[in-house]
């Protein structure tokens, strides 16, 4: 029983508590749905199944992208996340500045890296944004990239899955950053975890053509091994081991290092 209810981490409170919708649990009476009601109910969920069209959503090879606030700035200079969502898959890319130069490599390296794990045909080819964006930058995107641009109504970025992937990676962060040993520079270095950040996260979201596997599968073409890559605990301490050639006969086996997918060795 106590391994089937499993207490929820403070760390997972931390990052993805929000406030909860009133009338959940309401003591009230409500009124029973009427037969015009159910028949107009029924003809809805016929319309969005008809709207929910596997095939279509294939065709549609959109990529939502937008940028975060503003966070600290780690020790290679950045200071935002450009967070692009393809069928349910979430990228994360870190960036220095908001800047066009700064935009076109984010966006740059996000097209590189959809366009390496997709295939190059079932890449994204549409690009969907908010109205903040440059002449050199639109520029860039249709002619370098080769991707139509779209822009979502001023005011208006309902139709924009980045702003709810946004909300997504960022609390996936927080709770991971919260899980850090109390003396891990998480300021500092930030951007150096986000590759597990994002790995951990997508391998929990469900892919868009086929919600049946996650997106990491989906856009990766195989499931995750996590018994040849196991993860552990993103910046827990571990010692790396040195190799004989690479110490001193009366030198250390090993250094100190927080754990990630890319180990981040101590200095001194």
């Amino acid at each position: 029983m106590i391994n089937a209810n499993q207490p929820i981490m403070a760390e997972t409170h931390v990052g993805h508590l929000n406030q909860q919708r009133k009338n959940i649990r309401s003591t009230s009476a409500s009124t029973p749905p009427t037969e015009s009601n159910n028949h107009e109910l029924t003809n809805n969920n016929e319309i969005a199944c008809l709207l929910i069209n596997i095939e279509e959503l294939a065709k549609t090879q959109t990529q939502h992208a937008d940028l975060t606030g503003r966070l600290p700035q780690s020790l290679r200079g950045n200071q935002y996340l450009l967070i692009s969502e393809y069928r349910g898959y979430i990228h994360l890319e870190p960036q220095a500045s908001r800047t066009s130069s700064d935009y076109i490599k984010s966006h740059a390296a996000t097209t590189v890296f959809f366009r390496r794990h997709c295939n190059y045909h079932e890449s994204p080819t549409i690009l969907r944004i908010d109205n903040e964006t440059s002449d050199a930058l639109s520029s860039y995107i249709r002619n370098d990239l080769g991707m139509k641009l779209e822009y979502v109504p001023p005011g208006n970025h309902r139709t924009l899955k980045a702003e709810r992937a946004i909300q997504t990676a960022k609390n996936h962060c927080i709770s991971t950053w919260a899980t850090t040993p109390e003396d891990f520079p998480v300021e500092l270095y930030w951007d150096r975890i986000l590759e597990q950040i994002e790995l951990t996260l997508n391998v929990l979201q469900p892919y868009a053509l086929n919600p049946q596997i996650c997106a990491y599968e989906g856009i990766y073409g195989r499931p995750y091994n996590f018994n040849a890559n196991p993860i552990a605990p993103c910046g827990c301490k571990v010692i790396v081991h040195d190799r004989p050639s690479q110490r001193s006969s009366l030198g250390h086996h090993g250094k100190q290092a927080y754990n990630s997918i890319r180990l981040l060795l101590l200095e001194g």
